[in-house]
């Protein structure tokens, strides 16, 4: 059964330019002939830079917009969850504009009866649910929105990026309810940033660039395909072969086996105290550029605006290997120390001593070191038909550990991390094992 379908579908703004006095109009087509359906019970992300398009596809979808050209059809109750306020009058108090909007989402007083303390309850705002909404915060806006978006029992629930706001405890409930909303078979479709969040919550990734449908399927493919697109293009170098694919994207590196994620989000980067600013740094936060890259290796170097903070990155692809090498140039820099995010489907860990199986995601946040070695660090899936190769780390100088980490539950992920120590060169290997039995 099809909750969306979309038919050749484009989508045009008028823009007012003001340049040195001049107004001029312009049209500008922010869709261009798109074609898509969404089945019931389908969770879908949308992703793409700013200014892609993702915004003003889900407005097609709740009926905020008419296409210029094409159809767009849904199926049922839709509920949208888009810019903050919108659609609320300030003036109106919470417990207000939640009977304003529930009539215009077509409940009638009688459901209205039934949900309304359930609203009132999950939006958790107190005696404030009796204050005109003028005086909301952000993050009391995304609660009331959100409950009452959610309340009205929509069979088709529309996210825009709305979840990045307010408190971090807030955050999480309202993300457990979209997974129960996805469980319950509710079709949900998002805008998100949070990469994450899109191969955890959702079953499908459509990758929107200049107004157009470019890529469609399974997240864990749609991702590593994204991240080569993002960010500035001097920094962005790939390296691949029939199964392994190795993206340095300004300051990160992704990996990717067979078209299934092994690195988690950004993947992998080098974290520094910079006193020169008082604050952590991260390598994604200098300006990158390839000063050289072959068929088999990219050297990348990224650098501050002032240049006080420089590093040189070496990344090699052999056959079933991979040589990193990363040198500080600064030498003020404190603890650099870098972080490779793996998948969770890494179960195993293994060292020259021990089979470790890896615990569940225990803490929210907090990290849990799992264990720490100085000679190798493996990690594997239980079954190898996870499509997930083995890894085997191993560190040029054995005089740094290499340490084991689990992230906590609202990021879950396997982290590889390694400290220079007081040496400004940090060289080691991954070795990718296809085969249990090569392990």
């Amino acid at each position: 059964m099809k909750r969306v379908e979309i038919k050749g579908a484009w989508e045009k703004y008028l823009i007012k330019f003001i340049n040195q006095g001049k107004v001029s109009w312009e049209e500008i087509w922010a869709l261009e002939d798109i074609n898509l359906e969404i089945d019931k019970g389908q969770t879908v992300c949308l992703i793409g830079q700013n200014g892609s398009g993702k915004t003003t596809l889900l407005r097609l979808i709740a009926g905020m917009l008419l296409p210029d050209k094409g159809e767009v059809n849904t199926d049922g109750r839709v509920s949208a969850l888009m810019e903050l306020g919108a659609g609320f009058n300030p003036e109106f108090t919470g417990r207000e504009n939640i009977s304003l909007n529930a009539r215009m989402y077509g409940l009638s007083d009688e459901a209205l009866a039934g949900s309304l303390a359930k609203i009132i309850d999950f939006a958790d705002l107190g005696k404030f649910i009796d204050a005109p909404i003028k005086y909301y915060s952000q993050g009391m806006f995304m609660r009331l929105a959100f409950s009452l978006a959610i309340f009205v029992e929509p069979d088709i629930l529309l996210i825009d990026e709305v979840l990045s706001v307010g408190d971090e405890e807030a955050r999480q409930k309202c993300i457990k309810m979209i997974f129960d909303l996805k469980n319950a078979g509710k079709t949900i479709v998002l805008v998100t940033h949070d990469l994450d969040m899109a191969v955890k919550l959702c079953d499908r990734a459509i990758l929107i660039e200049k107004g157009r449908i470019i890529k469609d399927g399974l997240p864990k493919k749609i991702i590593p395909y994204y991240f080569e697109t993002i960010g500035d293009k001097s920094g962005v170098a790939v390296l691949g072969d029939d199964k392994y694919r190795i993206v340095f994207n300004n300051g990160k590196l992704g990996i990717s086996y067979d078209d299934n994620l092994v690195s988690r989000g950004f993947g992998g980067s080098l974290s520094f105290f910079s006193p020169c600013v008082n604050r952590w740094l991260s390598s994604s936060d200098l300006s990158w550029r390839i000063r050289r890259l072959s068929k088999n290796k990219i050297v990348a170097e990224g650098s501050s605006g002032s240049q006080t903070l420089s590093q040189v990155w070496t990344v090699e692809l052999l056959e079933n290997q991979l040589k990193w090498d990363m040198e500080l140039k600064e030498s003020l820099a404190a603890d650099p120390h870098m972080n490779l995010f793996l998948s969770p489907d890494y179960k195993k860990l293994f060292t020259a001593d021990k089979d470790i199986d890896m615990p569940d995601f225990s803490n929210k946040s907090d990290w849990q070191e799992l264990y720490a070695s100085r000679d190798f660090l493996g990690f594997s899936v239980p079954d190898q038909s996870a499509s997930l190769p083995s890894l085997l780390f191993k560190a040029n100088d054995r005089s740094i550990p290499l340490r084991a980490f689990n992230t906590g539950y609202t990021q879950e992920a396997r982290v590889m991390q390694a400290h220079f120590g007081d040496g400004r060169i940090f060289s080691f290997n991954i070795r990718f094992f296809p085969s249990q039995e090569g392990f």
